[in-house]
């Protein structure tokens, strides 16, 4: 199905047993005690739609280089684009990457806003199996590839990124995949941290434990979790 049949899946538009099953994903995840704010909704993004896409391109950075709102010609002159290509090259800079991989894109959004919101954002990849992106490595089955997992900074500590890491299990289990996996940077502490307390586990754990002076300069951390179909 594309985005926009598929929208509205955590808001109570869409699947139903997905929708039913939230709340529940969402309490198996909190751990720990989280004061998440009740104006928020987690709900997928369609992609397509201009005020959805325009709300995720004002809180991510370009991941393509494209003039987004002009150009500058022959003597200095600019150009400006008219609003309607301006904002689909602000798309393809910012949700290129998202779009080319056809990733389901979670949005946070706070419902109190007069207009979109975004909070917080997860990309979904599904990648089918086989080897291992790193050399040597294992061959793992089809899988879901969290991306992306981002929180503003004025709403974070307040549970958002565990509501959201709900909803991502959540739908990868609605699309019928049983592991989710992503990469995280070996120096970020505080997200290593939430991973491991949601229950994914490290899929090539080194052999010796790396000092915190050489985790800045060693690739990202391969973890997995398996989920209950």
């Amino acid at each position: 199905a594309n985005a926009e049949s598929r929208s509205g899946i955590f808001d109570g538009g869409g699947s139903s047993g997905v929708a039913q099953m939230l709340p529940l994903m969402i309490a198996l995840c909190a751990l720990r005690p989280v004061s998440i704010p009740t104006s928020v909704t987690i709900r997928q993004a369609v992609l397509t739609n201009r005020a959805d896409a325009a709300a995720i391109c004002d809180v991510r950075a370009p991941t393509q280089y494209v003039v987004e709102d002009g150009t500058v010609g022959f003597m200095g002159r600019k150009v400006s684009f008219d609003p309607e290509t301006a904002h689909k090259r602000r798309v393809e800079a910012r949700l290129g990457t998202a779009i080319r991989d056809s990733a389901t894109v979670l949005i946070a959004t706070d419902n109190a806003a007069t207009d979109v919101t975004v909070l917080g954002t997860a990309d979904l990849i599904l990648l089918p199996g086989g080897q291992n992106r790193r050399a040597m490595g294992p061959e793992l089955p089809r899988r879901m590839l969290l991306r992306n997992l981002w929180v503003a900074e004025s709403h974070r500590r307040q549970g958002i990124a565990r509501q959201l890491m709900a909803a991502v299990e959540a739908e990868t289990v609605a699309q019928g995949v049983g592991l989710l996996s992503l990469e995280v940077d070996c120096a970020n502490g505080p997200a290593i941290a939430l991973y491991q307390d949601l229950g994914f586990k490290e899929l090539e754990a080194p052999g010796v434990e790396v000092p915190k002076w050489l985790r800045g300069a060693m690739p990202p951390l391969f973890l997995v979790k398996e989920m209950c179909l």
